[in-house]
């Protein structure tokens, strides 16, 4: 008997890796003779490098880049062979989709401090001749809204420079080849600071370059609102201006685009982003409508947001000479998913992708059982979620699916249609509990959880 293991992680209480680690090992408790194997898996989100180097062997490079707030953070990112990352690579951007890079040199005031731990993660990286080496990056570790404590959150205030640092720090390695998750973003700067990280240029209605999107450093007065103005706290302050020092201030004084300063080293990038949002960049089901609320924005912020992404997108697409705010996915992120469009890449499923390069995708045929997870299961669940993606990835070979998770849906209507993708779902309480004991014991109810299953399993016969 051949069951697989792939479990989302369990949100605030287990990564995917360790969900998967206790549940193969408490099945193989019950099923000694059995040949389990584990696949901790991810959608893009938070622990897509953890669960895609889980898979395929990688490695982990750790580096000092900008955090979302403005300031240093410690972070990382993977690297896979593509030998064994299927769908990545083979595959260049459109060049239509980008800017004549004419070969200027990127401003090097950048945050690019390496010690020496950077640098024993770094031995033996050099640029390859075929170019197998694949990044992965995922936002939610240098831009993510867990990074931020609660009482901080504020989107107007949240840059995703960092992850355009990472980017360049792949690229002077000599990596070329690029997945990126978009998930657990806590900015919604539509991708401009990442933009300005990897060189792109907006510049005022008076011809100067707007400094760097990092809101931990105070905005320069040459920023300050234009038109009627009070004084306030020292500086010119316009009530009904944008806020100084955020991302309405910044986009509301971007006159021009410059992609030309872009490092030409992109020219030679295969990015492929993995998200399963397909919200566009604006209006109702935009990146600010949608997405805005849960990363702090009142009401009003979110109306601002998303004027904000639209004059921005007006004036990028305006240089491009092309029009990629209504692409599905181009809201994923605040907006990332724009900005990554702007620059030749490519969106795609993140869970299909994440199950692809896991090499999950190649042994479905074979196996009997895939036994999955999630934290929470509800109607959400059923809108393409990974558990259900992969049930359907599974039921296409006839493989028997089982969903265990931490919180199941009471709602009748959902579980049914549940239960028309998978052939049993579990909540693992086992007892009447509050959410903080499910969340400390979660070790041993999962584990218990999975034992039942496997019990049920053997006792079902082969």
């Amino acid at each position: 008997m051949r069951i697989l293991v792939a479990p989302d992680s369990f949100k605030g209480s287990l990564s995917a890796v360790e969900a998967a680690r206790i549940m193969a090992d408490a099945i193989r408790q019950e099923l000694s003779q059995a040949s389990v194997h584990a696949f901790p898996m991810a959608d893009g989100g938070e622990g897509t490098v953890e669960a895609v180097l889980a898979g395929t062997g990688g490695r982990l490079v750790r580096l000092t880049a900008t955090g979302p707030t403005g300031t240093p953070v410690r972070t990382f990112y993977g690297i896979i062979d593509h030998t064994t990352a299927i769908p990545i690579g083979g595959r260049r951007p459109d060049p239509a989709r980008q800017a004549d890079h004419h070969q200027q040199p990127v401003h090097q005031d950048h945050h690019e401090q390496t010690d020496q731990h950077e640098q024993n993660d770094l031995q033996g990286l050099h640029p390859s001749p075929s170019g197998t080496a694949v990044a992965v990056l995922e936002t939610a570790a240098v831009a993510g809204l867990t990074m931020v404590p609660p009482e901080q959150r504020n989107p107007l205030l949240m840059t995703t420079f960092g992850l355009g640092e990472c980017i360049r720090h792949a690229l002077d390695h000599g990596i070329r080849r690029f997945l990126i998750g978009l998930g657990g973003s806590a900015a919604n700067d539509g991708g401009l600071g990442m933009l300005q990280a990897l060189g792109a240029a907006f510049y005022d209605p008076a011809g100067n370059r707007l400094p760097d999107f990092k809101p931990a450093i105070p905005a320069p007065t040459d920023l300050a609102p234009a038109g009627p103005a009070a004084m306030m706290d020292g500086r010119l302050h316009d009530p009904g201006a944008p806020q100084p020092g955020t991302v309405l201030e910044w986009m509301s004084r971007i006159a021009r685009v410059d992609f030309s300063t872009l490092d030409p080293r992109l020219r030679e990038a295969d990015i492929v982003v993995a998200s399963d949002v397909q919200s566009p960049l604006c209006g109702p089901q935009g990146a600010s409508v949608v997405f805005g609320p849960q990363k702090g924005a009142t009401p009003e912020q979110v109306r601002q947001l998303d004027e904000a992404l639209a004059s921005y997108a007006e004036q990028v697409e305006r240089h491009l000479g092309r029009t990629f705010q209504h692409h599905p996915g181009a809201g994923a992120a605040g907006g990332l998913g724009f900005a990554f469009l702007c620059l030749g890449g490519r969106i795609e499923s993140g869970a299909r992708l994440i199950i692809e390069v896991s090499g999950l995708a190649g042994q479905l045929p074979h196996a009997d059982w895939l036994i999955t997870g999630e934290g929470r299961t509800d109607e959400q669940t059923l809108l393409g979620k990974l558990p259900v993606t992969l049930a359907d990835m599974a039921r296409a070979h006839g493989v028997r699916t089982i969903l265990v998770s931490g919180s199941l849906t009471g709602d009748e209507q959902t579980l049914e249609k549940l239960y028309r993708r998978f052939d049993a779902v579990f909540a693992i309480p086992n007892r009447p509990m509050s959410l903080e004991e499910a969340m400390r014991d979660v070790r041993p109810l999962l584990k218990t959880t999975a034992r039942n299953i496997a019990r049920l399993i053997a006792a079902s016969g082969p």
